[in-house]
Protein backbone atom coordinates (compact mmCIF):
# COMPACT_ATOMS: atom_id res chain seq x y z
CA UNK A 1 0.00 0.00 0.00
CA UNK A 2 1.05 3.30 -1.04
CA UNK A 3 1.48 6.57 1.43
CA UNK A 4 -1.12 9.40 -0.34
CA UNK A 5 1.03 11.87 -1.81
CA UNK A 6 1.13 14.47 1.08
CA UNK A 7 2.92 12.00 3.47
CA UNK A 8 5.04 10.87 0.57
CA UNK A 9 6.51 14.75 0.06
CA UNK A 10 6.92 14.88 3.86
CA UNK A 11 8.82 11.65 3.76
CA UNK A 12 10.86 12.69 1.31
CA UNK A 13 12.06 16.38 2.56
CA UNK A 14 13.12 14.75 5.93
CA UNK A 15 15.26 12.48 4.28
CA UNK A 16 16.66 14.95 2.17
CA UNK A 17 17.00 17.19 5.58
CA UNK A 18 18.53 14.30 7.57
CA UNK A 19 21.22 14.08 4.23
CA UNK A 20 21.90 17.67 4.38
CA UNK A 21 22.55 17.36 8.05
CA UNK A 22 24.75 14.51 8.14
CA UNK A 23 26.76 15.82 4.97
CA UNK A 24 25.14 13.42 3.03
CA UNK A 25 23.96 15.02 0.09
CA UNK A 26 24.99 16.52 -3.35
CA UNK A 27 26.96 19.68 -2.51
CA UNK A 28 23.98 22.34 -3.83
CA UNK A 29 22.21 20.57 -1.13
CA UNK A 30 24.30 20.74 1.40
CA UNK A 31 24.95 24.94 0.97
CA UNK A 32 20.89 25.38 1.45
CA UNK A 33 21.55 24.41 4.90
CA UNK A 34 23.89 28.02 5.56
CA UNK A 35 20.26 29.28 5.95
CA UNK A 36 20.94 32.13 8.87
CA UNK A 37 19.22 31.09 12.01
CA UNK A 38 16.96 33.94 11.45
CA UNK A 39 15.45 32.84 8.73
CA UNK A 40 15.16 28.91 10.37
CA UNK A 41 13.09 30.42 13.46
CA UNK A 42 10.41 31.62 11.78
CA UNK A 43 6.78 31.96 13.98
CA UNK A 44 4.72 30.53 10.60
CA UNK A 45 5.27 28.52 7.90
CA UNK A 46 3.96 31.48 5.36
CA UNK A 47 6.96 34.01 6.42
CA UNK A 48 9.26 30.93 6.63
CA UNK A 49 8.83 30.26 2.79
CA UNK A 50 8.60 33.78 1.86
CA UNK A 51 12.00 34.64 3.44
CA UNK A 52 13.18 31.10 2.13
CA UNK A 53 12.37 31.97 -1.13
CA UNK A 54 13.68 35.68 -1.14
CA UNK A 55 17.30 33.89 0.25
CA UNK A 56 17.17 30.94 -2.90
CA UNK A 57 16.79 33.83 -4.95
CA UNK A 58 19.36 36.25 -3.96
CA UNK A 59 21.75 32.81 -4.06
CA UNK A 60 20.95 31.95 -7.74
CA UNK A 61 21.61 35.49 -8.71
CA UNK A 62 24.55 35.65 -6.91
CA UNK A 63 25.66 32.19 -8.73
CA UNK A 64 24.38 33.73 -11.58
CA UNK A 65 26.20 36.71 -11.22
CA UNK A 66 29.24 35.39 -10.87
CA UNK A 67 29.33 32.72 -13.64
CA UNK A 68 28.60 35.90 -16.08
CA UNK A 69 31.64 37.54 -14.74
CA UNK A 70 33.61 34.41 -15.21
CA UNK A 71 32.00 34.27 -18.65
CA UNK A 72 32.61 38.01 -20.06
CA UNK A 73 36.17 37.72 -18.40
CA UNK A 74 36.61 34.48 -20.56
CA UNK A 75 35.24 36.14 -23.68
CA UNK A 76 37.46 38.80 -23.04
CA UNK A 77 40.72 36.80 -22.80
CA UNK A 78 39.68 35.47 -25.85
CA UNK A 79 39.23 38.58 -28.12
CA UNK A 80 42.43 39.76 -26.85
CA UNK A 81 44.31 36.48 -27.82
CA UNK A 82 42.76 37.07 -31.54
CA UNK A 83 43.94 40.73 -31.81
CA UNK A 84 47.68 39.92 -31.60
Amino acid sequence: MRLPVKQRVEYKLCTIVLRCLYGDAPSYMVDLNKLPSHHRLMQSTDTFRRHLKTFLFHQAFLSLLGALVVLLQLRRRNLDFLDR
